[in-house]
C-alpha cells in the first residue's frame, strides 16, 4: 500500500511522494493500485475543462482518497475538485467537494462490480458552468454500489427561472443516502427528490434514502419509464400533501416503501410503514380506520391499520396489491391463524386474499422448519370464487368499514417458529382496511 501525495500549492518535484514534492493534480493519481491512500491537502483547489477521472481499486480493495490537514497529517476536509463530471471506480472518500456543472458517481455501465463510498462530501452542481446539463447523477454500472454519508448536495445560481433538477438515478447497482443535506440557492426546487433515467428499466436499482429532510419536495420519485425500482424513504421528514411516486409511471415491478416518516417536525420519532406504493396501488399505515383491540404501534398505543388502496391496474394473477409481511410466532401444534379485515364492499376470494407461510407440517417426521406454504385464493380463473367469511365478532372504529370479514387458515407445525402472513387486494380502485395483528388461537 502506498500513501500519494496531492497539494495544488506544492512546488516540489511533482512526484506524489511528500507534501513538498505533491503531485498538483488529482488525474496524476489515476494509476493508483487498489488500497493505495491518496491524501489531498485540505486547501487544495483544481479546475479545469469537463473531463471524466476514474480509479481502480476493487470493492473489497478500493483507493481511499482523504482530504487531509498537511501541516500535521489528520482529516480535515474541505479539499475541492471543480470539472470532473464523471467520477468512477472503486473509491472510499472522506471530505472532498466536487463541484462541476454535472456530476456523475459510478457511471460507467456494464457487469463490472464497483463500490463508491463518499462521505462528509459537498455534491456542488453550479448553473453557470457550460455542460450541456445540470444534474448530479448517481450509478450506471449494473453491479455497482454507491453510498453518500454525511454529505451536502448544493445547488448554485440557479435563478433566472431554472428549476433545480432532481437527483437522477442510472441503471442498476445499490445507491445508498444518508444524512443528505439539501441547499438550493435561487430558481424554484425540482418537483421531486429523484427521477429514473429510461436505462434504469433494464437493471434492478435498489435505493435507501435514510434521515433526510425532504419537505420541499412535492414528490418522492419520479419513475420514469423505469420497472425494476425498489426504493426505500427511513426516517426522513415529508412535505404536507406529498406523493411517494406517480402511479401513472410504474411499471411491472416497481416498489418504493416510506417507514417511520413523518410530515412536519419529527417531535416524536415515527414507527413502522408511513406507505408502500406499487403498481397494484398503494399501502399504507391508518390511524383513524381500526379494529377495536386490534393491532397499535407498540409504544404510543396509536391503534391503527393498514389501507390497502388498489390502483385501477390492480388485476388477479397480474398485479395484485401486495402487503408488507406479518410475523407471528406459534409453538408446535394446532392453530387457526386469522385476518380481519373491513371496507364498503363485499370482498370474494379472488379478490382478497391471504398467504400463510409456516413451519412444515406435511414432513415425516412432522419436525422441521422447512416451509408451508397455504394461499386462501380462488385457485384457478375457472374457480367460482366465494364470499369471504362475515366477521360478526369485531368492531371497527371510522367510516367505510361497514362491511366486516375474516379469512380463517388451520396450521399444524410440528416445531415451533414463524408465521409469515401477506394480504393481497385485486379488486381494482377498492380500499379495504387490514387489521395488521394477525389472530393466532
Amino acid at each position: 500500500m502506498a500513501t500519494i501525495y496531492v497539494d495544488s500549492a506544492a512546488a516540489g518535484t511533482n512526484a506524489g511522494t511528500s507534501w513538498t514534492n505533491a503531485f498538483t493534480s488529482i488525474t496524476s493519481t489515476t494509476s493508483a493500485a487498489a488500497g493505495d491512500v491518496i491524501r489531498i491537502a485540505s486547501g487544495h483547489s483544481e479546475g479545469g475543462g469537463n473531463t471524466p477521472i476514474a480509479w481502480v481499486g476493487s470493492p473489497s480493495n478500493p483507493v481511499v482518497i482523504i482530504s487531509t490537514n498537511k501541516s500535521n497529517d489528520t482529516y480535515l476536509a474541505g479539499a475541492t475538485l471543480s470539472g470532473f463530471y464523471q467520477i468512477d471506480g472503486s473509491i472510499s472518500v472522506f471530505g472532498v467537494h466536487w463541484k462541476n456543472s454535472s456530476l456523475n458517481f459510478n457511471a460507467s455501465g456494464g457487469a463490472l462490480a464497483k463500490k463508491q463510498y463518499h462521505e462528509d462530501c459537498v455534491l456542488e452542481i453550479d448553473y453557470t458552468g457550460d455542460f450541456a446539463t445540470t444534474t448530479l447523477y448517481v450509478g450506471g454500472n449494473q453491479t455497482g454500489a454507491t453510498y453518500f454519508v454525511n454529505c451536502t448536495w448544493k445547488e448554485d445560481n440557479r435563478g433566472g427561472g431554472v428549476t433545480g433538477n432532481a437527483i437522477r438515478i442510472q441503471e442498476g447497482g445499490v445507491i445508498k443516502f444518508v444524512n443528505l443535506t439539501h441547499l438550493p440557492t435561487g430558481g424554484p426546487t425540482a418537483a421531486a427528490f429523484m427521477i429514473f433515467g429510461s436505462d434504469a428499466i433494464y437493471n434492478s436499482t435498489n435505493v435507501e434514502v435514510i434521515g433526510m429532510d425532504l419537505s420541499e419536495f412535492s414528490n418522492l420519485v419520479d419513475a420514469g419509464t423505469a420497472d425494476k425500482i425498489d426504493i426505500t424513504f427511513r426516517r426522513c421528514k415529508l412535505k404536507s400533501g406529498y406523493t411517494s411516486v406517480d402511479q401513472t409511471d410504474f411499471q411491472w415491478d416497481g416498489k418504493v416503501l416510506v417507514e417511520s416518516c413523518a410530515v412536519g417536525t419529527l417531535t416524536t420519532a415515527p414507527l413502522g410503514l408511513v406507505s408502500l406504493t406499487k403498481q397494484g396501488g398503494i399501502v399504507s399505515t391508518d390511524l383513524t380506520h381500526y379494529r377495536t383491540g386490534g393491532a397499535d404501534d407498540g409504544e404510543q398505543a396509536n391503534a391503527q391499520s393498514w389501507a390497502m388502496a388498489a390502483s385501477s391496474a390492480a388485476k388477479n394473477f397480474v398485479s395484485p396489491l401486495e402487503s408488507p409481511k406479518m410475523l407471528i410466532w406459534v409453538d408446535a401444534g394446532s392453530h387457526t391463524v386469522t385476518m380481519y379485515v373491513a371496507s364498503g364492499v363485499t370482498l370474494k376470494d379472488d379478490e382478497f386474499w391471504i398467504d400463510v407461510i409456516s413451519p412444515n407440517e406435511t414432513a415425516s417426521p412432522n419436525t422441521t422448519g422447512q416451509a408451508k406454504y397455504n394461499l386462501t385464493r380462488a385457485a384457478t380463473l375457472f374457480t367460482t370464487p366465494s364470499n369471504l367469511t362475515t366477521d360478526g365478532g369485531s368492531t371497527w372504529n371510522g367510516s367505510g368499514v361497514g362491511t366486516k370479514q375474516k379469512i380463517a387458515v388451520s396450521i399444524n407445525p410440528g416445531v415451533s417458529g414463524w408465521v409469515e402472513v401477506r394480504a393481497f387486494l385485486a379488486k381494482a380502485s377498492t380500499t379495504v382496511y387490514v387489521d395488521p395483528l394477525v389472530g393466532v388461537a
